[in-house]
């Protein structure tokens, strides 16, 4: 499936939203084997989700290496006596280098099943992963696709938004398309 919002470059577009009934999220979570589990409660590490960092600064306006960085150091200066903070790379990597203590599974699923408490993103696929697994998620950047329906600040990570997910789901339904579709 592919993601389209009208005026989208680079995915950076108005996407349509509300209204939607649920066949198309039942479709498609049927093609690719998704579903929604029950929230879960009291982990003890908050994971980060990070982008292919080189791929930032071409894309998105306001982030860039020093911005994700500068971010990331608040989390672990704010967090780091009541939470473990892990990282995950983005499966494209980049060559940014964290001296993190903790670097989580590069396997996304192996990573989401260690403890978590929360999840950060900027504007990552894997922050969806997040909710469809139970584990809310702190959305950072506007443009994300999930950004209204997340908590959207560093402070929020300690308690983030449990928005209703199947109602989450069923509006990003509507803005993913196949190939068949498309054409």
């Amino acid at each position: 499936y592919y993601t389209f919002g009208y005026g989208a470059a680079q995915g950076l577009g108005q996407y349509f939203t509300g209204g939607f009934g649920e066949d198309r999220w039942d479709k498609q979570s049927k093609e690719l084997n998704l579903s929604i589990l029950p929230w879960k409660e009291g982990g003890k590490v908050i994971l980060g989700l990070l982008h292919n960092l080189d791929a930032l600064s071409s894309i998105y306006v306001n982030m860039n290496r020093e911005s994700v960085s500068k971010q990331i150091i608040e989390i672990v200066k704010r967090f780091k006596n009541t939470y473990t903070i892990q990282l995950k790379k983005h499966p494209k990597g980049g060559n940014m280098k964290f001296a993190a203590k903790e670097i989580a599974e590069k396997d996304i699923n192996k990573a989401l099943k260690n403890n978590i408490h929360s999840t950060f993103s900027w504007h990552s696929n894997a922050a969806i992963y997040s909710l469809l697994k139970g584990i809310p998620t702190v959305v950072l950047d506007r443009m994300s696709p999930i950004y209204q329906y997340c908590s959207n600040t560093i402070e929020d990570l300690k308690e983030p938004k449990r928005p209703d997910r199947l109602k989450v789901m069923q509006e990003l339904s509507y803005r993913q398309w196949n190939i068949e579709e498309i054409s």
